[in-house]
């Protein structure tokens, strides 16, 4: 089977993707406007790899919409040419509605969260843009069934599945925290709390780092590690935070890690925070919660879906340091209680939230599509 994929070639979301299914045999063609040029991006072996042509041009102010009409005629275009079975899409916008505009079938598209959750309303042509998208689509598909809903209100009425991006449990899993502290020169005796996101506004760093006089008051040894994949350009203003607020010793900015290494990360601490404004079941906090490190994350509605406060996680409101901080002293003073959570939240992701489970499942929903498409 062949299939393209549409979305952000520098997404390591689509790297997994793309690696499973070309691991299962399937011929996977790529069409994006970023370059994948990163470890861990969609540049998986095997995968073609098509940039969208004509950057320089389309890249100018004011040229998105000529540039969705041109990036249609390209899907056409590279399906027609490559005989492809299934188009599928990563992000409603402007991915999903590039492929909207091909008029090309079946089409996939998979929301990712803020595609659906906040752009859709921060203009009327944002929204024209993902309702269109999302009535064009054969299947949909979410990784959260808050993110589904929200998907279908906004206009989706083909069929729609929870398909989580899914954690290999395998790589990812409790264990190996006297290594992994060796390996990133952390003592044995340090309190560490880790934050897995990226700068961008939503993930609240700003609030992670308001937080840590507070924790240093009753744990002064803490030391915090922010790991992002990427900095929005605002790792400058962070420190400058944290030097402003004293705490800038206690804290270590981390850039980019290829998921293996991101796994010694987990091993190495303590809690891993992550108090998003908005998200959707985020890969790095079920990445987390498969190694059993315990978890304190915002109070949104895909974590009241499936995660009971004081069971898999702590729970906390979304830019409220005072709180933040109150969860992080607790699980720094309580073994027994890191250890439970971190023992339910493993449990949690091997259940729900399995990559080779979810690609499995992924697997049959193509096949269902191309079987459908051929009896027609």
């Amino acid at each position: 089977m062949k299939i393209l994929l549409v979305g952000a070639g520098q997404s390591p979301h689509l790297h997994g993707w793309a690696a499973y299914f070309v691991a299962a045999g399937y011929r996977v063609h790529l069409l994006t406007w970023h370059q994948p040029d990163v470890p861990g991006s969609a540049a998986e072996p095997g995968v073609t790899v098509h940039l969208l042509p004509g950057q320089v041009v389309l890249s100018r102010r004011g040229l998105g919409l000529a540039r969705s009409v041109w990036a249609g005629w390209v899907i056409r275009f590279l399906m027609r040419r490559h005989r492809i079975d299934v188009l599928h899409a990563h992000q409603v916008i402007p991915y999903g509605y590039w492929a909207a505009r091909s008029g090309r079938h079946p089409l996939v598209v998979t929301a990712w969260g803020s595609d659906v959750l906040t752009e859709p309303y921060a203009s009327a042509r944002a929204m024209r843009y993902v309702r269109t998208t999302l009535a064009h689509a054969d299947l949909i598909t979410a990784d959260s069934d808050h993110l589904r809903r929200a998907a279908v209100a906004l206009g989706g009425g083909a069929p729609s599945h929870v398909i989580p991006v899914g954690v290999d449990t395998a790589l990812f899993q409790p264990g190996g925290r006297t290594a992994a502290r060796a390996l990133l020169r952390i003592a044995a005796d340090t309190p560490v709390v880790l934050s897995p996101r990226a700068l961008a506004p939503v993930y609240n760093i700003d609030t992670i780092i308001d937080s840590i006089p507070l924790v240093q008051q009753a744990v002064p040894t803490v030391r915090y590690i922010i790991k992002y994949g990427y900095s929005a350009g605002r790792e400058a203003e962070l420190q400058q935070r944290a030097t402003a607020l004293g705490v800038a010793a206690a804290v270590d900015f981390v850039g980019y890690t290829p998921a293996v290494g991101m796994s010694d990360y987990y091993a190495a601490a303590d809690v891993c925070v992550s108090v998003a404004s908005s998200d959707s079941a985020p890969k790095s906090v079920l990445e987390a919660m498969a190694c059993g490190t315990p978890v304190v994350t915002s109070d949104l509605p895909w974590v009241q879906e499936d995660i009971t406060a004081d069971e898999q996680a702590l729970l906390v409101p979304a830019r409220n340091a005072l709180a933040l901080a109150a969860a992080t002293i607790r699980l720094l003073h309580d073994p027994a209680l890191r250890a439970h959570l971190g023992t339910a939240g493993r449990r949690y992701v091997v259940a729900q939230a399995d990559y080779a489970t979810a690609m499995a499942r992924m697997d049959a929903l193509y096949r269902e599509l191309v079987s459908v498409k051929r009896e027609m």
